[in-house]
């Protein structure tokens, strides 16, 4: 016997919405694996004491500490472009090319600006904007500018804190990475790169750093603004069908007609009748804008 089951569109819709979030977060879960297995395979370049990394990061931790220090840096050819991972135990990742030791402290003090600043947690939320709006495609929007402001953040900090000579090497080891991402490596959503594949975002970045208006920032405010506004303004919008919805009652669906009634019982209950002779269920609530209008009868006048 096949038996027909009714979905609504309420529970279509649902499913969709449910099946969208379990994808996206299961990709995330994966992507982060891949680069947390990774993590062990690796020597960990800041214990190194004799090493440049190792005295790269005393030198900044001496100058500008921040809260939580890396746990490990560690150099792969899993990933592009330099990278920090991770909050209470951030991770380093250094892509497999030779760096100078200014290049390095250029690219190590960028990366832990993000720490300092604790960016992640932005990121954290702006992700869980994502998952829970995937349909949405200004959440997308307001998530890239999110990622763009944090990168210009890190930037600005880097740069200025950089003595004059040394700005010029900033920018152009920006270029170099940028240069050097000739595939494009997927990272974890919560990834905070040092540079993206994008020559157009490379591109902006330089020119923000030389060209520091006030009026480019307020572009870049304003439109992050409007994102988030226009965000916030579709959860307005709700969608309703025109008709009336059937409902639904022990699991099947079916609508009343001029010849449904109710019966009352004894212990003050409905009893629901359709066609003057199928019996749907009982009522426990009578005020229900469907039903109030339906002729009451009990077993004495019954017809």
């Amino acid at each position: 016997m096949i038996r027909h089951i009714a979905v609504t569109p309420s529970v279509l819709f649902l499913s969709i919405w449910i099946g969208g979030i379990v994808c996206i977060v299961c990709s995330t879960v994966r992507n982060y694996m891949r680069l947390y297995r990774i993590i062990p395979r690796f020597p960990d370049l800041a214990d190194d004491s004799g090493g440049k990394v190792s005295a790269i990061l005393t030198a900044i931790y001496n100058t500008n500490p921040i809260r939580r220090p890396v746990k490990k840096v560690i150099r792969t050819r899993f990933v592009n472009t330099p990278c920090v991972i991770g909050f209470f135990s951030p991770v380093i990742f250094l892509p497999d090319s030779d760096f100078t030791q200014e290049e390095l402290y250029c690219i190590l003090f960028h990366e832990l600006s993000h720490l300092r600043h604790m960016d992640f947690i932005w990121m954290l939320f702006a992700e869980i904007l994502r998952v829970l709006n995937w349909w949405n495609p200004f959440v997308i929007l307001l998530r890239k500018q999110l990622s763009d402001i944090l990168e210009y953040h890190a930037d600005n900090a880097t740069f200025s804190s950089l003595p004059p000579t040394r700005r010029e090497l900033y920018l152009d080891c920006l270029i170099k990475v940028a240069r050097s991402q000739q595939r494009k490596q997927p990272l974890p959503a919560m990834t905070l790169p040092f540079s993206k594949s994008s020559p157009g975002s490379t591109t902006c970045r330089v020119l923000r750093l030389i060209n520091t208006e006030s009026h480019r920032s307020f572009t870049n405010y304003f439109i992050t603004g409007i994102a988030v506004l226009m965000l916030f303004a579709s959860t307005l919008f709700i969608f309703e069908p025109s008709w009336k919805p059937e409902e639904e009652l022990n699991g099947k669906v079916f609508s009343l007609d001029d010849d449904s009634y109710l019966q009352i019982r004894k212990d003050g209950k409905y009893e629901l009748y359709m066609d003057d002779e199928h019996y749907l269920g009982i009522i426990t609530n009578r005020d229900l804008e469907e039903i109030r209008d339906l002729p009451v009868y009990d077993e004495n006048n019954l017809d």
